[in-house]
């Protein structure tokens, strides 16, 4: 099983603990026609979860991380918007 097939219902899980108002969250596969998007965020390792406030990088993790790290990283940034 892939990483990105193990964070993904990891990642769903967390956001459906929030209010679907709380952030937007999108998916971008690292193909052909995406590698200028991940090269222009630096993008080294897959999956690269990252973080936006109002179209600015505020945070990031790479690879498959626990339960608790993501809900702790999604909670951290959350409160950096609110």
């Amino acid at each position: 099983m892939g990483l990105v097939r193990v964070l993904e219902p990891m990642i769903k899980s967390v956001v459906n603990e929030h209010n679907e108002r709380d952030f937007l969250l999108t998916k971008l596969e690292a193909e052909d026609e995406n590698m200028k998007i991940a090269g222009r965020y630096h993008t080294r390792g897959f999956p690269t979860v990252i973080a936006f406030i109002k179209g600015e990088e505020i945070d990031r993790f790479h690879s498959v991380q626990s339960h608790d790290f993501i809900r702790h990283f999604i909670d951290k940034n959350l409160a950096k918007f609110k």
